[in-house]
C-alpha cells in the first residue's frame, strides 16, 4: 500500500485477501450500518467492533481469522496516514487501538486452541 515502505512487498495472495476483507467490511458498513463507503471507516473502533461481533455470530469465524481482518484494517489505517511519513504508528490512536484489539483476539484464539488439546486428552 505504501511505496515508501521498507518491508517486503505483500504476496499477490495476501494482497488479494486484504482487498477481499476490506470489501467485506465496507459492504457491511454500507448495507448494515447505512454508511457511505469510505476507507476511513477502518479507523472507527466502534464500527470495527460491531463488524467483528457480526461476523463472529453470523459466520462463526474464529478469533485468528478476525485478527487477520484487523491486520487488514491496520494496513489500511497506515495507508491513510502515509503522507504524514510516520515510522512509528504507536502515537496514532486508531492504529494503536486496532493493534490492541488484534492482540486480544490472538490471545483468545490461543487460549481456545489450547483447551481443545486438553479436551482431546481426557479419557472420561
Amino acid at each position: 500500500m505504501n511505496s515508501k515502505c521498507r518491508q517486503s512487498k505483500l504476496s499477490d495472495v495476501t494482497w488479494a485477501k486484504t482487498l477481499e476483507r476490506l470489501a467485506i467490511f465496507l459492504a457491511y458498513c454500507s448495507r448494515t450500518l447505512k454508511r457511505d463507503i469510505r476507507l476511513e471507516l477502518v479507523k472507527n473502533l466502534s464500527i470495527v467492533e460491531s463488524f467483528i461481533k457480526r461476523i463472529k455470530q453470523s459466520q462463526h469465524v474464529k478469533n485468528n481469522t478476525v485478527a487477520n481482518y484487523v491486520t487488514c484494517f491496520i494496513r489500511a489505517a497506515k495507508f491513510l496516514r502515509a503522507n504524514e511519513s510516520r515510522s512509528n504508528y504507536d502515537a496514532v490512536e486508531s492504529i494503536s487501538d486496532l493493534r490492541v484489539l488484534q492482540k486480544q483476539l490472538m490471545r483468545e484464539h490461543a487460549v481456545l486452541e489450547s483447551t481443545k488439546g486438553l479436551e482431546k486428552t481426557r479419557l472420561f
